[in-house]
């Protein structure tokens, strides 16, 4: 998830992230896929996700009646922002660093940053991937025992579900920073202090590189949120096709109904974003340089380190198109939006047409004062002389 390769950091999903070439320079098609395709595209698609995600948060919000659903999409599209920020910054600007299209001083600013925060894109994704289990389960129970749902899917528990997923983020991930180190260290070349990034003794143990870095975290990243993704949302179909009620389009069931199926298609572009990075995972495992796998290979893990983005980045898409609540919410959201600025902007014209025509109007007066002295008898009517004045 974070990129090795450029700031010699300790994690990323393809590895091959370690190292480039043995000296360090990109190849034409390495340029153009992990440069072009993955930073510029990474970035492009990062900062427009980022948009989404807020846009989503600020919808969700604002629904008339926020239940359980709503607040974990809510933390998902939080997690998803960070994750997205974190990804822009550490691993995508580095790359684009890297590959000569930015100022190269952007790695040595990034570094410091890096010593500290390498394992942030780990922690939210981690955070995504069992957030999006927890809807899940959410879901399930809801359409399988909607009675039972009343009592169990309530927003405090749901709240209390992402402190215990966040919890479980942080402490899976203190490995991370017992396996690396950093200090400063004299350059006698440049004269200058440099910041230098180093593997502890724990992270070059066995235990960490091929027991920990390599299977565990297969199991944990892949194989368990996939089992469960997938057994619970094929019981989720099973049970909405069986289901024959008429029910009527104002009634609860009917939402719950159409936020389930904007769930479950969530959850299958969450699968099918996720399988690419996991198959690049066990295709790289063990390699440390891009000369180590095949330019097929190379392309590939490219692609899936960018449908990991995309998949942080989509889920506002999906609501717009699934779910009809969402769309309303949003649209009344944002006419109310627009039409509070055309007031605005009104209501400021009419200001400014009232203050001109009062200008004119004092101008006009004084000529008028003038001209009707100058006309009107001083034994004429007097009454209509003030009036007119």
């Amino acid at each position: 998830m974070v990129s090795l390769e450029t700031t010699q950091t300790p994690w990323n999903v393809t590895i091959l992230q370690r190292n480039t070439t043995p000296n360090g320079e990109y190849d034409d098609d390495l340029w153009a896929w992990r440069v072009g395709l993955f930073g510029v595209g990474g970035l492009v698609v990062a900062c427009l996700g980022i948009v989404g995600n807020i846009i989503s948060i600020v919808v969700l919000a604002n629904f008339r009646h926020i239940r359980s659903a709503h607040i974990l999409l809510i933390s998902l599209s939080m997690f998803d922002t960070i994750f997205l920020i974190a990804e822009a910054v550490l691993e995508c600007l580095t790359y684009i660093a890297k590959g000569g299209l930015i100022d190269d001083s952007y790695r040595e600013f990034i570094r410091p940053v890096y010593g500290t925060t390498y394992p942030l894109p780990a922690i939210a994704k981690f955070c995504v991937a069992y957030t999006t289990i927890v809807i899940t389960i959410e879901r399930y129970i809801a359409v399988v025992w909607p009675f039972k749902a009343q009592h169990i899917s309530r927003r405090r528990i749901a709240i209390i579900s992402e402190v215990i997923v966040l919890a479980a983020a942080v402490l899976y991930h203190i490995p991370f920073y017992m396996a690396f180190g950093y200090d400063y260290t004299w350059d006698n070349q440049t004269d200058s202090r440099v910041f230098r990034f180093y593997r502890t003794e724990f992270g070059l143990s066995y235990f960490y590189n091929h027991i920990y870095f390599t299977w565990i975290n297969l199991t944990v990243y892949f194989l368990v949120p996939f089992a469960i993704l997938l057994i619970l949302n094929m019981w989720m179909m099973i049970s909405l096709r069986k289901s024959k009620a008429v029910i009527n389009s104002k009634s609860r069931e009917n939402q719950d109904h159409k936020l389930t199926v904007m769930i479950i298609s969530m959850i299958a572009t969450f699968f099918f974003c996720s399988l690419f990075p996991a198959i690049s995972f066990i295709l790289t495992t063990g390699m440390n340089y891009y000369t180590q796998c095949s330019p097929a290979c190379n392309r590939f893990s490219a692609v899936a380190d960018l449908l990991r983005i995309v998949n942080s980045a989509i889920n506002f898409l999906i609501y717009c198109a699934a779910g009809q609540n969402f769309r309303d919410v949003f649209n009344e959201l944002l006419c109310n939006s627009c039409k509070k600025k055309i007031e605005v902007i009104l209501c400021k014209c009419k200001r400014d047409t009232i203050h001109e025509k009062s200008l004119q109007y004092s101008t006009h007066g004084t000529s008028l004062r003038s001209s009707t002295n100058t006309t009107i008898p001083p034994e004429g009517n007097t009454r209509l002389k003030l009036s007119i004045c």
